[in-house]
């Protein structure tokens, strides 16, 4: 547990291990891909769950015989009443609105970026795609000391302007591997200051008996924007159209979390 006066920083160093695996996986990926072909990739997952199954295991599992409750009737009728109530509070509710917009773009930027770099090696195209993590992942764990000393809304929506403009040099990026990497580290940069600190601001409002709801109506609403992403980029099937519709998606964001700020 986190000292209270430090939920920023928590939440920021848990979000950055996300990104350290976006970095290293396409990197891998893509030497896996150019050695032995892209369905040794699926090879990777073996030992990762092996000792996920053992770790789990071994501290995971009650061993009272206690553990998670089997779905019933009253189980999904009780979280979706509780759901409603984390999203009924207006300072809730600008959080989690915001959330979904600016993940949504780093998974279509993803999705996208290997088709504008087709005809580069899958390497090439692996060290690219660790751009926008890498950004992540070094700023998020600065973005929780800020957050915790000048205010989680704030450094939220400084990141949504970073990934506003990150976006829109993205737009006008060339065929240049290294050109379309440093944009897509803006993005990244900017996502490692608003992912921690919008969390935080949504646990920071959210009531004692409600935090493991606000956790997991967060968890679905970023799981949502991530896969919405590729959907859009599939969607429009083409890299620059793709980047055009996340320059509109991303200000919707930064609205959102302009009114987030201006609710506090």
């Amino acid at each position: 547990m986190p000292r209270p006066e430090h939920p920023a920083r928590a939440m920021c160093l848990v979000l950055a291990l996300i990104p350290l695996s976006g970095v290293a996986g396409p990197a891998l990926g893509g030497v896996l891909t150019d050695l032995f072909g892209w369905r040794s990739v699926f090879l990777v997952n073996l030992p990762i769950v092996a000792v996920a199954v053992v770790v789990g295991r071994r501290r995971a599992i009650a061993r009272d015989g206690r553990g998670l409750p089997w779905p019933g009737r009253r189980l999904p009728v009780e979280s979706v009443v509780l759901g409603a109530s984390v999203l009924r509070r207006p300072s809730l509710a600008f959080a989690l609105i915001a959330l979904p917009l600016p993940v949504a773009g780093v998974g279509a930027v993803n999705f996208v970026v290997p088709y504008a770099l087709v005809d580069l090696p899958s390497r090439t195209v692996g060290l690219v795609l660790p751009a926008l993590s890498a950004g992540m992942a070094v700023v998020s764990p600065l973005a929780g000391v800020v957050a915790d000393r000048y205010g989680y809304r704030v450094v939220a929506l400084v990141g949504t302007v970073v990934i506003l403009i990150g976006t829109v040099l993205l737009l006008r990026a060339g065929d240049d591997p290294r050109d379309v990497a440093w944009r897509s580290a803006v993005i990244g940069i900017g996502h490692g200051l608003f992912a921690g600190p919008d969390a935080a601001a949504v646990l920071d409002r959210t009531p004692r008996e409600l935090i493991g709801t606000a956790g997991g109506v967060t968890t679905l609403v970023r799981t949502a924007g991530s896969s919405i992403g590729p959907v859009l980029g599939a969607s429009l099937g083409g890299f620059h159209a793709t980047v055009a519709a996340l320059v509109a998606i991303t200000a919707l964001g930064v609205a959102a979390t302009v009114a987030q700020v201006r609710a506090e």
